[in-house]
């Protein structure tokens, strides 16, 4: 009786810990807790300020061009700010001669925002800021949207729901299936803690803090509706969103589409002279009007 005591006070206390664990985590990736106020304006960014529908303002880092009729979106990953997509940009300035606006997510970056969206009311803010390009520079003007990581998710969402204008195509970049298996899987590197004990209690804590279901999060059903052109570009080596969530979304996505799997760590730090590094360009070249 008495091991049977130890036995059922040890693995109580187990599961008090995997909980705790679990819990922290979640509030970790949830809610934020750095407020970074980079505005980009040593590169040469103007700030652009915008009020969503929740009464959050929103900011873009515009890189302006004269003589121009399109417009390169750039949407940055989970955790970061529209600071780390400078590099991507540098690249694309190679071959697009296009204005380039930087976002930050909501509860990122320069934005307003607590509770982090992963990818999905995200979408009500790249509608309205798709509708302020419309806005200022008329329904012909033409827009590419360049996501990576999280920003990914968010284009390929707001394109399955059918509410982009003007997008010519989409450059998705380290996108992951799913929201509940992609922070499982971050959860199990930080925490050490299988998929099965912490995918229940993530999904708990989100949906009674929040109302929103982790599970309702997958952009597997987003993608099997898009119509824009996309090319899907994964690093082998991304240490955050495992190469095997790009085969998924390649498969399922009904839109023209091309499959870009690189062995660097990312696609612009490809040699220019490998034959392989021409599928992006192309893709661009085929697509953008």
């Amino acid at each position: 009786m008495k091991k049977l005591l130890t036995a059922t006070s040890i693995s109580l206390l187990s599961t008090a810990s995997a909980y705790k664990l679990t819990a922290d985590f979640t509030h970790k990736m949830l809610y934020r807790n750095v407020v970074v106020r980079d505005d980009l304006s040593d590169v040469g960014a103007k700030t652009i300020r915008l009020k969503n529908h929740k009464g959050l303002e929103l900011c873009g880092h515009f890189f302006e061009k004269e003589n121009t009729k399109a417009t390169l979106v750039m949407l940055h990953g989970l955790e970061e700010d529209a600071s780390d997509l400078i590099e991507a940009m540098h690249y694309f300035e190679k071959m697009l001669n296009c204005n380039m606006l930087l976002l930050d997510a909501s509860a990122h970056g320069m934005s307003d925002g607590y509770i982090r969206q992963f990818g999905y009311d995200d979408v009500f803010d790249l509608m309205l800021w798709n509708k302020y390009l419309l806005k200022r520079y008329g329904e012909k003007h033409h827009i590419i949207m360049y996501g990576k990581g999280m920003g990914a998710n968010t284009i390929l969402n707001t394109a399955g729901l059918n509410k982009l204008k003007n997008v010519d195509c989409i450059i998705s970049d380290g996108a992951y299936s799913d929201v509940l298996s992609y922070l499982a899987a971050k959860a199990q590197k930080a925490i050490k803690l299988p998929s099965f004990i912490t995918k229940p209690i993530m999904r708990t804590i989100v949906m009674n803090e929040t109302g929103r279901d982790l599970k309702d999060m997958d952009t597997i059903k987003y993608v099997a509706k898009n119509s824009i052109p996309t090319i899907f570009i994964h690093s082998r080596h991304n240490q955050d969103v495992d190469v095997k969530n790009v085969y998924a979304l390649y498969n399922n996505n009904t839109s023209p589409k091309e499959l870009f799997v690189v062995r660097e760590d990312h696609f612009y730090d490809m040699n220019l002279d490998d034959p392989y590094a021409k599928v992006l360009p192309e893709f661009l070249s085929e697509y953008i009007a």
